[in-house]
């Protein structure tokens, strides 16, 4: 049973990925006709992530304290109302879509907790790892169905190309939600006794010092931090490392503006483009976490990666010509792509077991503050620069590298060394 529900999670990840896959390529054509379009396809970027900023921590705490099924139907439902509402296509019913997708998405919180419920010591990094890799399947297999339902005709008939991928959007996230709904519960420990308690007694090593409240207040996000910062160090470092990632992976999300403007890319320039990169991130991620993650040592790993992360952003920024550009997903799938599944499996080791989903919580809420600025600082620089963003995203990984000097030798059956 557990087997078929870690199978459930992956497939989750896969239509979820693949819903956004299908979608965000269109929001451009909500802002064509609005004067200021860049910054508004921008904004509603920034939009979704201040929304996740405000309800992170809210599903870390329902995650750990009730259920995280619960975090997962919330999540499909949200996004299936969103894309409704998103039909439209006008500027307003975009900030709509983007305002309920982000204050009703919890998902990556309730994936992260339950796959680290129904893994050990041995196969967490590996499990967390693949998350990559799965929604790389997404990236793929998104704009992959949108093609082909474009191309039968099947319904050029009745509704413009637009709604067809929303159509299809909406299919997919009906999906989600009866795949939700199957999901069995892996919360060790649905609802604790008491209204506050200590953690579990354990090693020292693993105590995140946060404690069990009743009810999440958004001013304790920087005590709670400063408590994990004092108890555990490490997992704190980690914690900031998932901080600088988001801001380097702020990338993707650019990548649509920057090569229409400089390779003149069309949408479905773009679409084969992120189905390229989605293959090569899927094979890249399953060899690495299924074959390699035991051999390697996730320090010196996370060394490697933030160098070469460093390189690719500077010659993203470069270069002139398309080949070029294909020829450099290469280094991406082993510079960046794996550093967040390296993050996060050392960051599952080090988490209590009764506080992993508020402690993923409360880092991605302090990375839903990076994934809102970035996008407007992102949107600055270009209009400095074109190029210019992707210094700033080199600067990111130039932080990531900074911390892992500092890091301890990890093992993927231990904690640290």
């Amino acid at each position: 049973m557990q087997k078929w529900n870690l199978r459930l999670v992956y497939a989750m990840v896969v239509i979820d990925t693949a819903i956004q896959a299908i979608a965000i390529p269109i929001f451009p054509e909500f802002v064509k006709d609005v004067p200021n379009g860049n910054f508004w396809f921008g904004f509603s970027i920034a939009l979704f992530r201040f929304m996740q900023l405000i309800s992170a921590p809210v599903f870390g705490w329902i995650a750990d304290k009730y259920s995280r099924k619960v975090v997962f139907i919330s999540a499909a439902v949200g996004t299936f109302i969103a894309n409704i509402v998103a039909l439209p296509i006008k500027l307003p019913y975009l900030l709509a879509n983007r305002t309920i997708d982000g204050s009703m998405n919890g998902f990556y919180v309730a994936v992260r907790s339950s796959i680290t419920d129904m893994s050990d010591k041995s196969n967490l990094n590996t499990r967390l790892g693949l998350l990559g890799a799965t929604g790389a399947v997404g990236i793929i297999v998104g704009p992959a169905m949108g093609t082909l339902l474009i191309f039968s005709g099947l319904l050029n008939n009745y509704i413009d190309q637009n709604r067809q991928l929303f159509a299809l959007a909406l299919l997919l996230g009906l999906v989600n939600i009866i795949m939700a709904l199957s999901f069995r519960e892996t919360n060790p420990k649905k609802s604790l006794s008491g209204g506050e308690e200590n953690l579990l007694d354990s090693d020292p090593v693993i105590d995140g010092g946060l404690p069990v409240t009743e009810k999440v207040q958004y001013k304790n996000l920087i005590s709670d931090f400063r408590d994990l910062w004092k108890n555990n160090r490490v997992l704190a470092k980690l914690g900031i490392m998932e901080l600088l990632i988001t801001l380097v992976l702020g990338y993707y999300s650019y990548f649509i503006i920057y090569v229409q403007n400089v390779f003149g890319f069309k949408p479905v320039d773009t679409a084969i483009f992120m189905m390229f990169a989605g293959i090569m991130i899927a094979i890249s991620q399953s060899v690495f976490f299924l074959y390699l993650i035991k051999k390697v040592n996730v320090k010196k790993a996370l060394i490697f990666c933030s160098t070469a992360g460093i390189i690719l952003m500077i010659a993203y920024g470069s270069v002139k010509q398309i080949w070029m550009l294909y020829a450099l997903v290469f280094l991406d799938v082993i510079s960046v792509t794996p550093i967040s599944g390296l993050i996060q499996g050392q960051i599952g080791h080090l988490s209590p077991e009764n506080k992993r989903g508020r402690v993923v919580g409360i880092i991605q809420g302090f990375a839903g503050i990076i994934a809102f600025t970035n996008p407007l600082i992102f949107g600055i620089l270009s209009e400095i620069s074109i190029q210019l963003p992707f210094f700033w995203f080199a600067m990111g990984s130039l932080g990531l590298f900074l911390i892992a000097l500092g890091l301890p030798n990890f093992t993927n059956n231990s904690k640290s060394n």
